[in-house]
């Protein structure tokens, strides 16, 4: 399957599946750098932190979430329904430096938070030669 591209910085791409399956609808994810982390925000409004599931598998992050179907109540005929409902999915290759075991993630008011940290970077050291001893 092909995915439309999305850098997140020159060496990372954000892949964002065209259609998934039983996909009936697609939330909008915000994605900012900061120093020492990447912050990812989604809208979930009216979805129960139950509903969503988090995952890691070789680099590929997945968040799913479902918003089950409202209860039809008898007596109410509804002349539109404009608010979606069913699974949605999005999948997001991370970069090599991030630090997977420290992600955290949030709910809180129909936006979901993912704090991703970066990994400090190799500084360069000077190895000292000890005389030999022989």
């Amino acid at each position: 399957m092909l995915y439309p591209r999305f850098a997140l910085y020159p060496y990372c791409q954000i892949k964002r599946p065209v259609k998934a399956k039983h996909q009936t609808w697609a939330i909008p994810v915000d994605i900012a750098e900061e120093d020492g982390y990447y912050r990812l925000e989604a809208s979930v409004p009216g979805i129960p932190t139950k509903n969503i599931s988090i995952t890691l598998h070789n680099g590929i992050l997945t968040i799913q979430a479902e918003r089950p179907r409202e209860k039809e109540t008898e007596g109410i005929h509804y002349r539109r329904r404009e608010r979606r409902y069913g699974t949605w999915q999005r999948q997001f290759m991370l970069p090599a430096e991030v630090d997977v075991e420290a992600i955290v993630a949030e709910h809180d008011q129909g936006v979901l938070s993912l704090t991703i940290p970066k990994v400090a970077k190799a500084q360069p050291r000077k190895i000292a030669i000890n005389p030999s001893l022989n």
